[in-house]
């Protein structure tokens, strides 16, 4: 019995390799007619996403050769890799993409200019406007491309201004107001707290560039090579239509103060601060920016 083991194994292995033999044929004989037998040439496919702005040398793994009938072959498809060495993906390359001339192109030739950025918000058309601020009047410079902030405008005289109250004049005094309180004779505005306040111009205003560090286009990666992006010099660019750019640049420098907001903030109406009404801590009903309880 013993003696009859290895002719068993063989006989087995023999059948094994004749089965899959007999299989391998099966599924060429299967892809041939799926093909009618046609010929199969060589091709480069996108086998995983490749980001606008990739380089090509940059895309080993993304980028596989395979085989199609010559049939189907794109006459501009590429060789060679070599081709796109050195150039970018214009746009962004779907999985399964054939890989054909003018797909990557001279990174000069595909700079993306600030301009580019400049796009109707709600189909009306926007402007870059800059202006500088102090660290203390940034948010301590840590607002970067693509932030958010609340623009307010400080240190403006007592007397009411374009679009708020008149105000009661005053029927003696000093001939200015704080608030709509006459401020008497022998006092000025900085013997009264909030007389010279800070009120909102506009919120929520798209930080386009910091200094001349824009918001990176998708996909406009440059490859391995990366650069840190520059400190924050205090010159903050905002996206904005003409209107409102208009106004940014009406307010006389060193005159804004911002606030950074979240990018799901809510614009509300805000009202300018009341100098003769209770301070926070005066008011049970406030005592803390958030409420009576605090933020907790």
């Amino acid at each position: 019995m013993n003696s009859r083991k290895p002719l068993v194994l063989i006989a087995a292995a023999v059948v094994a390799i004749i089965a899959v033999a007999v299989l391998y044929m099966y599924v060429n004989g299967q892809k041939d007619r799926a093909f009618d037998n046609a010929e199969m040439v060589n091709v480069w496919v996108v086998h995983e996403t490749v980001p606008k702005g990739t380089y090509g040398q940059s895309t080993q793994g993304k980028i596989v050769k395979d085989q199609i009938p010559r049939k189907f072959y794109p006459s501009n498809a590429i060789k060679d890799t070599s081709q796109i060495t050195n150039k970018v993906a214009v746009t962004d390359l779907a999985v399964n993409t054939i890989v054909v001339e003018g797909m990557f192109a001279d990174p000069a030739t595909q700079q993306v200019t600030l301009s580019t950025q400049l796009k109707p918000i709600r189909d009306v058309d926007q402007v870059a406007v800059t202006i500088s601020v102090s660290n203390v009047q940034g948010v301590a410079g840590l607002i970067v491309p693509g932030d958010f902030v609340n623009i307010m405008v400080t240190n403006l005289s007592s007397q009411p201004l374009s679009g708020g109250d008149a105000g009661t004049p005053p029927a003696s005094g000093t001939g200015q107001m704080c608030g709509n309180t006459p401020i008497p004779d022998g006092a000025s505005a900085s013997n009264f707290l909030f007389c010279d306040q800070a009120v909102v111009l506009m919120q929520k205003v798209e930080v386009l560039a910091v200094g001349t560090n824009a918001i990176p286009t998708p996909g406009a990666s440059s490859g391995t090579e990366t650069t840190p992006p520059p400190s924050n010099t205090g010159l903050l660019t905002f996206i904005v239509p003409m209107e409102s750019a208009q106004m940014i640049a009406s307010v006389p420098p060193g005159h804004y103060y911002l606030t950074l907001v979240a990018k799901d903030y809510k614009p509300a109406k805000t009202d300018r601060i009341k100098p003769d009404a209770p301070l926070p801590s005066e008011n049970p009903e406030q005592l803390t920016p958030y409420g009576p309880d605090g933020p907790t």
